[in-house]
């Protein structure tokens, strides 16, 4: 599990530092791997999936993104809002104020 993570984490970075246009190959492997692993078993993962999903800044990964911001487990919702906020797709902000405002009504005054 944690080499999954870390293997995505490695890749990410790498895909970062090119410029765009220059790693589409890249782009799409990463992509491919990040999304299979939206749906593993562990909360980390999921969330760092969806993280990587993120970095892509592709339309097509919202859906799966959304999916990890609306996780029963905390550590891969809030990697999921975090992505949601990273990915920037049109109208994702009315999605994360309703997103945000659930969890407000879960949580007492302290936080």
């Amino acid at each position: 599990m944690l080499r999954e993570v870390a293997r995505l984490l490695a890749i990410a970075m790498l895909v970062c530092t090119f410029a765009p246009g220059q790693n589409d190959t890249v782009q799409r492997l990463v992509a491919a791997d990040a999304a299979r692993l939206i749906t593993h078993a562990d909360p980390v993962v999921r969330g760092e999936a969806a993280l990587v999903l993120a970095s892509a800044h592709d339309p097509a990964n919202h859906g799966a993104i959304l999916l990890v911001a609306k996780d029963g487990h905390q550590d891969a919702q809030l990697r999921g809002l975090l992505a949601l906020g990273l990915q920037g797709t049109p109208g994702v902000a009315s999605v994360l104020d309703e997103l945000l405002e659930d969890q407000s009504e879960r949580t007492g005054p302290a936080g």
